[in-house]
Parts: C-alpha cells; sequence; structure tokens
C-alpha cells in the first residue's frame, strides 16, 4: 500500500477492463533548486492524486522528470561557467534528491536530454511537416554583436510593453509580473543577459506551427473535454483569453545548440523551442519507463490522462501541446483532466527559483521539520483558486493546532488508553467483543459518529475524484474532529469503571477510525501513516484499499482492526514548534539566497575576527583571551538599556525636491540633504495638510535613525517631524532656524550621548521617546520642556501652542488615514490622557477621527462600571491565549467574579496561567463534563466564554449545550450552522458572534440596512478584500466574511476564498501599515471596489489595534446574556446587534 511498497520491477502497461490514469508533473527547470512554490504546484499535487489513485485500486502510472534543453539551460550554463549537460547532470541529481526527501512516489522520475526525446520529438515534428501544418517565415530577432550570436527570448530581458505593468525584469518570452506572453523585439530597453549590452535587431528564418489551421480541431477538443474533465476554472480561463484574442502561428525552432536538432538540413543550426519540445518529454521519458510506451500515449480508449501545473503553464498544456499531437492526425491520448495552482507566495513577496528567494526543497529538509509536516502545510494552503501564502507563523498554527492538539492527539489518546495494564486499561489488546456489548447503532455516540464517518469519507472520495486535493485534505481532518468528540461525548475514561462494555466498543471503533484515518491520510502524508501503522503494530506493506467492499467496512468502524490484535507502543506522532523556533527560521530564510550567504560570510568573519584576539596558549600551556575593562562594558550595556532622548539621530535636513507619490495621493517623495554628501529619499503622509510648494526647498527636522520603511514600492529612509492639534485637523512641520547649518545635529540642554546607529524596533526606544515631545506656549518644540536646539536657536512650528502634548506619534498617522508608516511623526497640542495606554490602542480608526475628550469619557465610563461588584461568575476558556487574557482583565475591570478555572489543550493539562493577580488552572480535554458541572452546580449564575481555536468549536458549544451553562462564543470558525442548531436544540441561552467589537457591530447593522434598502445596487462591480490579523489567528476574519456578504446582497459577485490574508508581520509594518506595538494583537481591513467600466471606485478600511475593544464588548455581552437568563427572556441565541439594542453597554 504505502508508496515506498511501489513495485518497480516491471514496467507498468495499461490493463484492459481496469481504470488505467496517465498521470504528469509540469517538468521543472534545471536552473535551481525546486522550491516550495514549484512543489506544491506540480509534483506534490500530482504525487497525492496518484497515492489516491492507487488507494483506489486504479492501474495509475505516474511521470516526472527534469527539463533539461532550451534557454533557462544555457543561461544557467553561463552563470556557472560549465557545460549545459554538467549543469543538467548537477540539477537532476538535485531535484532526484529533494524529491525523495519528499516521498514523491514517482513511477519514473526522467529527463528530456535523451535519444528517446530525441527520437520521438522528430518524428512528431516529421508528420506535422507531412501534414503541411508548418510554414516557414523570416522573423525579426535580437542579436547581440558582444557575444556574436542571435538572443533566444530567455538571454533578453526588459521593460514589460503591457500598458499598466512595465515590469523591469520581464523575459523575452513571458513577463511574471502580468504573465503576458512576449516576443524579444516586443521588451522596452532590451539587454543581453549575458553581456548587458543592447542587442540590435536582425532578420532569421524559422519554422512556425500554423495554430489558426488547427483552430477547428483544437476548439471541439477543448470544448468537450474542459466539461468530460472537469477543469479547473483557471486554466478554462486562461485558455479562452488565448482562443478570444485569436490563435497565431507560433514559432517553434530557435537559434541555440542545446536542445533537439531540427531535422532538416536548411535548419541544421536550430533546435526546437522548449515549449514545443518539453511536453514530448511526458512521452519520451514514458519511453524510457518501458517499450510499450504507445499503450499510454497511443490509448484514448483505455487511458485518462491527468496533468497538473502552475497557472503559468497552461496555455502551453491546453493549446500548443494539443494542437502539436493533434496536428500529426495520430490517435494521441489527449488531456482530459488539468489541474492547475495559483502562486504561492512567502512572507513578503513572491517565491522566485531564478532569484533564489523564498523556502527550497533543500532548506525544508535542513530545517528538522518532518517531511509530514511540510506535505500537509503545503497542501492545506494548495493555492487551487487563488494566490496563498506561505508564512512561518501559519506553518507554526497548521502544526500546533491541527496536527498536535487536533489528529495526533485523537490518536496518542486512543493508543495511549488500549496500551494501560488491565485494571486500568486493555494491556495494549484490541478489546473483544462479549454478548453485553450494546448494540453499536443503539448507542448513541456510536450511532451519531458513524452517520458523520460514513459521510465525511463519500464526500473524501467525491472530492479526490475531482481533484479537489486541499477539500479531500480538510475532510479526512474533520473525522479526526469528530473522533476527538466522540471520545469526549462518550467519556470512556469513566465508562471503563462504570461500563466496561460500551467501553469496549468505544476503544474498538476509536481504534478503527485510527486506522482509516492513516488510510485516507496516505496520500497526503504517507510517511505518519507508515508511523501510524507500525504503532497499530501492522506491517508496513498493509493494503490500504478504498475499494466498495472497503468503503462499506466504514459504517462499522468496530470491525476495520480484528479484536484481540495486539498494538505496538504510542508515541507522540508531532512534536510542537515553539516561537523561538519560527523567528529562527523566519531571520535565516529572510532575502534571497545571496543574500543568506553575505549574512553567514559576515557572520563568519566576525567569528575568525574573535579567534584573531584570542591567545591559543602561554609557554605555562594556560589559554588567555583579550578582556575588555568592566567599566568599558558595563558603561555599553548601560547605553543600550537606558532609553534616552539623545539615542535619537534628529537632524536639520533641507527638502531640495519634492513630488507627490506616483500610486498614493496622500504621500509626498521628497529628497532632503542630511549632510551626508547625497540625499535621503523620504515619504510622508503631509498631502492633506500641507502644500507642494511650501515644501519646497525648506529645513526641516529630521529623524535619520529609523529603520527603513517600503511605502507604495518607496523606501522611506528617514521620517520628518510635524505637529498637529488636538482633532488633528491641522498639521505643521517643525521648523529648525533659517540659519541653522544642514546636517547639523538637534541637541537637547542637559543630555549627552550619542545616538544609535539605527534604532531597534523591539527595544521600542522612539514609542517610549514620543510620548514627552510636546510645543509650549511659545511655539517652541521640546522634550519634557527641554527644547529642540540647533547652533542658531530652538527649533519652533508656526501656531499650534498653549497646551501640553499627549505625545509625538509615529504611528499617530494611522488617525490621518496615511498608511500607518514611519514617514513623519506627529506632536499634538491637545489634552494627555490620564490613562496613556488606553490611548494607545485605537480602534476603528478609519472610520472617524476621536478627540482625547472623547476617548477620556470613555475610559471614565469603564472606569466608573468597576467600581461595584456583579454577581455573574465568568469562566473564560482559552484563557491561554492573547484574547482570553484580555477578557479577564476586562471581566476583572467591571467587576465579575472570575473562576479559576480554563479548559485548554492537552498539551496545556496542569498547566497555570496568572492573570490580574489570579491563578487560573487550565484542565485538559478529558472529563469536562463532569468538571463543568461541578462548576455549574458551584455558580448557578455562571456564564461561559470561549476563545478557543475553530476546531473546537462545535466540540465545546455541544459540551455547554449539554451541561446548560449559558455562553458567550467569541472563537471564529467551525460549522456556524451546526452551532445554531446545537444551541436551538438544547434550550441554552448563548450569544453567538464573529466580531464583539461594539463599533464595528454598529457598522455592519449600518451595512446590513443598506443591503436591505438597494439590493443590487452594486451589481457588476469588482471587489478587492484585505485583512491583517495577528499571526497566531489561522482562519479568515469573520467581520470579512460579514461585510462581503452584505456585498454579496448589493450585487457584488465575490468568494471568501479571494480574501488576502495577510499574517507576516514585516508585511503588515511596511504593506499595511500596522503599529509595530500592535502587530501582536490587531484587525485591520481594506475594501476597494471598482465599476466595470473603471470610472468609479469606493475605498474603506476599518481598523483595530489591540484586544480591548473585543475585550470590552465580550464583558457586555455576558452582562447582556446575565440579564437575559435571569429574566426567563423567549428568545435564546442573540448576537452583538442585540446586546448594542439594549442600550445598556457600560
Amino acid at each position: 500500500m504505502l508508496q515506498q511498497a511501489i513495485v518497480k520491477m516491471a514496467a507498468k502497461v495499461p490493463i484492459k477492463g481496469k481504470r488505467n490514469i496517465l498521470i504528469t508533473s509540469a517538468l521543472p527547470y534545471v536552473n535551481n533548486v525546486p522550491h516550495l512554490g514549484n512543489i506544491i504546484g506540480c509534483v506534490l499535487s500530482a504525487d497525492v492524486f496518484a497515492r489516491y489513485c492507487r488507494l483506489r485500486g486504479y492501474n495509475a502510472l505516474y511521470i516526472c522528470g527534469t527539463d533539461e534543453y532550451g534557454t533557462a539551460t544555457e543561461t544557467k550554463a553561463l552563470e556557472e561557467n560549465c557545460s549545459p549537460k554538467q549543469i543538467c547532470d548537477k540539477y537532476h541529481a538535485i531535484h532526484k534528491e529533494v524529491y525523495d526527501w519528499f516521498s514523491i512516489s514517482f513511477d519514473k522520475f526522467g529527463r528530456t536530454s535523451t535519444p528517446q526525446q530525441t527520437e520521438i520529438c522528430q518524428a512528431i515534428f516529421n508528420k506535422i511537416l507531412e501534414n503541411n501544418w508548418l510554414s516557414e517565415n523570416s522573423m525579426q530577432q535580437l542579436y547581440c554583436d558582444t557575444c556574436k550570436r542571435f538572443l533566444a527570448d530567455r538571454l533578453v530581458e526588459g521593460t514589460c510593453p503591457k500598458e499598466g505593468c512595465n515590469y523591469q525584469s520581464a523575459r523575452g518570452d513571458q513577463c511574471e509580473n502580468c504573465g503576458s506572453l512576449l516576443n524579444p523585439t516586443e521588451l522596452k530597453d532590451p539587454r543581453c543577459k549575458v553581456c548587458h549590452t543592447t542587442p540590435h535587431i536582425r532578420d532569421t528564418n524559422h519554422l512556425f506551427l500554423e495554430l489558426p489551421l488547427l483552430k477547428d480541431k483544437l476548439e471541439e477538443y477543448i470544448n468537450k473535454m474542459s466539461v468530460a474533465g472537469s477543469w479547473s476554472q483557471n486554466a478554462i480561463q486562461t485558455t479562452n483569453a488565448w482562443l478570444k484574442e485569436g490563435l497565431k502561428s507560433r514559432c517553434i525552432t530557435r537559434d541555440l545548440k542545446w536542445g533537439v536538432p531540427v531535422p532538416l538540413e536548411r535548419f541544421s543550426d536550430k533546435v526546437f523551442y522548449v515549449w514545443f519540445d518539453a511536453p514530448i518529454g511526458y512521452v519520451s521519458i514514458t519511453a524510457c519507463h518501458t517499450p510499450e510506451w504507445e499503450k499510454w500515449w497511443k490509448n484514448p480508449e483505455d487511458v485518462e490522462l491527468y496533468q497538473f501545473m502552475g497557472k503559468d503553464n497552461v496555455p502551453f498544456h491546453t493549446v500548443m501541446f494539443p494542437s502539436t499531437l493533434l496536428g500529426t492526425g495520430e490517435n494521441w491520448t489527449l488531456m482530459k483532466t488539468i489541474s492547475v495552482t495559483e502562486y504561492l507566495n512567502y512572507e513578503a513577496g513572491k517565491f522566485s527559483k531564478s532569484k533564489g528567494i523564498g523556502v527550497f526543497g533543500n532548506d525544508a529538509k535542513d530545517t528538522n521539520i518532518p517531511v509530514e509536516v511540510w506535505r500537509y502545510y503545503l497542501l492545506t494552503n494548495r493555492p487551487e483558486v487563488s494566490d496563498t501564502l506561505f508564512t512561518w507563523a501559519d506553518l507554526q498554527a497548521k502544526l500546533n493546532n491541527e496536527l498536535l492538539n487536533n489528529l495526533g492527539n485523537f490518536i496518542n489518546r486512543v493508543l495511549s488508553f488500549i496500551i494501560k495494564p488491565p485494571g486500568q486499561g486493555y494491556g495494549s489488546i484490541i478489546p473483544q467483543p462479549s454478548d453485553a456489548d450494546p448494540d453499536p447503532l443503539q448507542h448513541e455516540p456510536t450511532r451519531k459518529l458513524v452517520g458523520s464517518i460514513v459521510d465525511y469519507v463519500e464526500q473524501y472520495v467525491e472530492a479526490m475524484e475531482k481533484v479537489k486535493l486541499k477539500q479531500g485534505l480538510k475532510i479526512a481532518m474533520s473525522i479526526s474532529s469528530e473522533g476527538n468528540g466522540y471520545l469526549q461525548e462518550s467519556r470512556f475514561w469513566k465508562l471503563y469503571n462504570d461500563d466496561r462494555p460500551s467501553c469496549s466498543l468505544v476503544i474498538r471503533t476509536s481504534a478503527g477510525l485510527v486506522y482509516l484515518l492513516a488510510c485516507l491520510l496516505e496520500p497526503f502524508m504517507p510517511s505518519f501513516s507508515l508511523e501510524v501503522l507500525k504503532q497499530l503494530n501492522l506491517p508496513p506493506d498493509t493494503p490500504f484499499l478504498l475499494e466498495k467492499g472497503d468503503i462499506d467496512r466504514v459504517s462499522r468502524p468496530w470491525e476495520i482492526l480484528p479484536a484481540g490484535h495486539k498494538i505496538g507502543t504510542p508515541e507522540p506522532l508531532f512534536k510542537e514548534l515553539k516561537d523561538e523556533e519560527v523567528e529562527f527560521f523566519r531571520e535565516k530564510f529572510a532575502g534571497s539566497q545571496a543574500d543568506r550567504i553575505v549574512r553567514a560570510e559576515a557572520e563568519a568573519e566576525k567569528i575568525a575576527e574573535k579567534l584573531k584576539k584570542t591567545k591559543v596558549s602561554d609557554s605555562s600551556g594556560k589559554k588567555h583571551r583579550p578582556v575588555k575593562p568592566a567599566t568599558e562594558s558595563k558603561a555599553k550595556a548601560n547605553a543600550e538599556t537606558e532609553i534616552s532622548i539623545t539615542r535619537l539621530d534628529i537632524r536639520v535636513g533641507l527638502i531640495t525636491s519634492v513630488q507627490k507619490h506616483p500610486d498614493a495621493d496622500s504621500l509626498y517623495v521628497e529628497e532632503i540633504d542630511v549632510g551626508e554628501g547625497q540625499t535621503r529619499t523620504v515619504v510622508s503622509g503631509l498631502v492633506k495638510y500641507i502644500p507642494l510648494e511650501e515644501m519646497q526647498n525648506r529645513k526641516v527636522c529630521v529623524l535619520c535613525n529609523l529603520k527603513p520603511a517600503t511605502m507604495r514600492g518607496i523606501k522611506s529612509q528617514a521620517m520628518v517631524l510635524a505637529a498637529s492639534d488636538s482633532d488633528h485637523t491641522k498639521v505643521e512641520l517643525v521648523d529648525p532656524p533659517k540659519s541653522a547649518t544642514v546636517g547639523e545635529r538637534v541637541t537637547f540642554p542637559g543630555f549627552n550621548g550619542e545616538p544609535d546607529d539605527v534604532l531597534n524596533p523591539k527595544k521600542k526606544v522612539w514609542e517610549t521617546l514620543q510620548v514627552d515631545l510636546n510645543t509650549n506656549t511659545e511655539l517652541v518644540a521640546s522634550y519634557k520642556d527641554i527644547p529642540f536646539t540647533t547652533s542658531a536657536g530652538v527649533c519652533t512650528v508656526s501656531s499650534i501652542a498653549t497646551l501640553p502634548s499627549f505625545g509625538v506619534r509615529g504611528r499617530m498617522v494611522s488617525l490621518l488615514k496615511v498608511n500607518h508608516q514611519q514617514h513623519f511623526a506627529v506632536f499634538s497640542s491637545g489634552i494627555r490622557p490620564n490613562n496613556r495606554t488606553f490611548h494607545r490602542k485605537s480602534s476603528f480608526i478609519s472610520m472617524s477621527s476621536r478627540s482625547p475628550t472623547t476617548i477620556q469619557h470613555l475610559h471614565n465610563t469603564v472606569s466608573s462600571s468597576s467600581n461595584h461588584s456583579l454577581d455573574i461568575p465568568i469562566m473564560v476558556n482559552g484563557c491561554s491565549g492573547k484574547m482570553g487574557k484580555a477578557v479577564i482583565k476586562a471581566a476583572d475591570s467591571a467587576g465579575l467574579n472570575i473562576v479559576p478555572l480554563s479548559f485548554g489543550s492537552a498539551v496545556e493539562n496542569g498547566k497555570t496561567v496568572q492573570v490580574c493577580g489570579k491563578d487560573i488552572v487550565i484542565h485538559g480535554p478529558d472529563d469536562r463534563e463532569n468538571v463543568l458541572a461541578s462548576v455549574f452546580d458551584e455558580h448557578p449564575n455562571l456564564v461561559v466564554v470561549d476563545y478557543t481555536v475553530p476546531s473546537a468549536v462545535n466540540d465545546n458549544a455541544e459540551l455547554y449545550c449539554k451541561v446548560g451553562v449559558p455562553f458567550v462564543m467569541g472563537t471564529t470558525g467551525g460549522d456556524r450552522d451546526r452551532l445554531y442548531k446545537t444551541v436551538e436544540d438544547s434550550k441554552v441561552y448563548a450569544v453567538i458572534s464573529p466580531q464583539m467589537g461594539k463599533q464595528v457591530v454598529a457598522f455592519l447593522a449600518a451595512m446590513e440596512i443598506m443591503a436591505e434598502q438597494f439590493p443590487g445596487a452594486f451589481s457588476g462591480y469588482s471587489l478587492q478584500v484585505m485583512e491583517s490579523h495577528q499571526t497566531s489567528k489561522v482562519d479568515t476574519s469573520g467581520t470579512a466574511k460579514a461585510v462581503i456578504s452584505c456585498f454579496q446582497k448589493l450585487g457584488v459577485s465575490f468568494d471568501v476564498d479571494q480574501i488576502q490574508m495577510i499574517r507576516d508581520p514585516q508585511r503588515q509594518l511596511e504593506m499595511v501599515g500596522v503599529p509595530e506595538e500592535h502587530l501582536s494583537g490587531h484587525a485591520f481591513h481594506m475594501y476597494h471596489l471598482t465599476s466595470p467600466d473603471q470610472t468609479v471606485s469606493f475605498e474603506f478600511q476599518h481598523n483595530v489595534c489591540g484586544r480591548s475593544i473585543y475585550a470590552e464588548g465580550t464583558i457586555d455581552a455576558v452582562i447582556f446574556l446575565a440579564k437575559k437568563v435571569q429574566s426567563k427572556a423567549d428568545k435564546l441565541i442573540y448576537n452583538m446587534i442585540d446586546v448594542l439594542r439594549e442600550g445598556n453597554m457600560r
């Protein structure tokens, strides 16, 4: 079964009467190590389907290999100063090693630089030539005088000519930025990739495939097979776009030496174009596998061809390759189904094999993160509909929450109980059934489980047959969640002593589920399945089959493993990935491979320098090391820890030029002289406040040692200082004296010291100092009443004065709607709130500006509400998370009675979390019902708050309802229909809301009203949605889904899968503009609507920093719910709109 057991002794051939499936993966170039985007886009996806086909008993042949001919190979050989053959040999071996580590189960992994490739490619060409589908034409091509050669498309780079693109590194055959196919002569500013000189155009003769003549045959094939083969939507769209543009003659020859020679005398100096030659590689690699290759490739009656690739390869497989085969007039096996992936992006940008950006196959191996984790993560993130994003934080979340706490937890609980000695467990033996055992279909937990599992397995098979791999994996993992729920509901640990026959049934059933999970997950994580077989004490070649009879066994999971079977020794299947490991990997794999080499070399030089200063030994054999004076090291340590205004490098600058940002209406781009001999580029959000003419040739105060930040594509290298009034409607630059020297440092009398070279964002030096910057009644900019001072006098503002400030906020630009970036600071002369920390937690900030008075009023209201104690006991589940802790703090502030107990995961069981001086004990999954019932008995007015994980939503709700305790569900995700039905059936009171922020909910309510009043008002409009949350949030924003639902009612066509989720902190800082202090807790949303003709657009955003807005809303919901319980209200289920309407919020 398991794919190590694939028999390769005899080559496979199609078998009459059986389903024969030929599977290919796009052939990878030999120009670098494959990165994760390559792996999920092609070989891994195809491998999962191939393994699934073998699981079903189909006769499947999986073919792949390295694409070795063409310009990419010649280019790489030039870079590495060797021959193309040497490059091919080197990278073929590297690819094979990477794919072996990723457990890719090829039947044949070959290469295209073989005699079989030449023979078959030339035979196909001769047939097309014989059938008159070719033409000869002269074409203009770029010629490099320096290299003395015609330049093939990939030996040319330049600027993309397509309107609106202008990508400066477009290749001569395709722009990877906009996806357009190009000819080298179309590029603007072309340059030779070898010598970087400008080539010129010459005439050269080439052969063309006449696609227009093949149009009818091709369209007939596409129309028939795209339906029969259920082509993915992105494949259909790309193919239709090609057809709509009109088919053109395509050149199939190139002026190269490395490739399949054209078998015509007058073209003997040419080879076939790689996109004519490469797809034929599938055929030639099969020919290397078996001399009976035609039984696969010329047998459409008995063979189904499935092809896997990234979206940039689509037209060559749906148009070019079929046209080539149709042109021969022979009975070729044409593609039935094409499975296409979008791009997998890496942290802040795209994976790029040519540029060395991202995590590569060998990198994954070197992390020591097991291969099954990598496979699982890539497949759960498989970009089937739109581009998806790889982030280390997301990898951590999926490993820890889904593999460790869900799948691993279920299997370990079952097997660990079985191996317990008799009297405590079953002594490693699957228990025998007895006459006293309950009828499984009358045992309610088992009956419900079987119904769910049978449905899931049927859905799994349906999804996998349609090559919906991500959906298949999700369904399989749902069975693990069902298993955990089954164990919890049955309370097997209690049954063992109270009802041994029922316990025996539960354990036999659960052990069967363990085996079933190993079976269904084998295509996705084969090494995991092998380990489960080992722990079940089953041989590694145990057959997993999902044929009809085997599927029927799913309805009797207690019979899947034989009673009396002795299992092996259970061990943890997954290991937690810790925060410090994530941070290490993020830093290690930042930048390109070249950047990493530079960093490694620099580190090596540092170590070498240290070794030079170390004496190995003296004449007595004692080792010595130079020692710095204690005072020197102590002084340096103090300088690094003390936060002084002297650590800021504020200088007098002169704006030498200024213009509006080309991509942002609210931003200026300035060139500022700060005395360094060359200017610095600075991006500032001042367009709304200061006219362009007032910025020109003006002296300003510039903070020069912040870490540079990229703003809409332009790197800002400093920050201009400005001041604002209390409501942020007026902004003025801080002016040095006119005679101040450009480049001189701004000082503060009484403070001495040198500035940091670059402020470390983690030390929060700027954030700490900015709150004490202000303007006084004499219009002087000051730090704690000490003036900004230059050699020519103090720095001033024009008119903002009279009151102390509540601080310079480099991130205060959030209130000014300039993308929250570090490009200018704002002094405010408004009243400083008493509680500065509260003020810094902004909520819904882009929807309206708030004055300090309003903030102070809110603060006083909250404070007054906590002056009396409310007799409402509250139990917060998920208290080890940041949201759970925030709720406990808000509950403590409101005077609620906090129960010192919280439910958490198995790995957290027994741990104590301290919040607000209270010790909260975490209880794991076992025996929760009894525990909760005891708490409810002790606290009859109890309200439970749930901020756990999406996968636990339904199980937790069922637990609360079974015990009868009212609850507030703040956790997003889960099966929401099932959640509501659970509550309705139980007659338990609950507040269920994916959004607890009161003001945000009010806005959503307004959206709902608009949708009801004006249905279809935005019909035809396109929508873009971006949401950014802290890295620990693994699911999509519930708020974004709610807003999208309103837009859908307004006529906008949009799928939630199209939401762009940002979880990478670097992108959140630089692209989204999240304040650094709120990276660990924020919710930023942006929506952009555009009319069909592009003449009308709407853009709005709602942003939340911190968690206090949600925590306070949650406590309001608790108080609201307690009142509903006490009044025995008729309505059971409420949301935050109901809470708002009550009008009694604190």
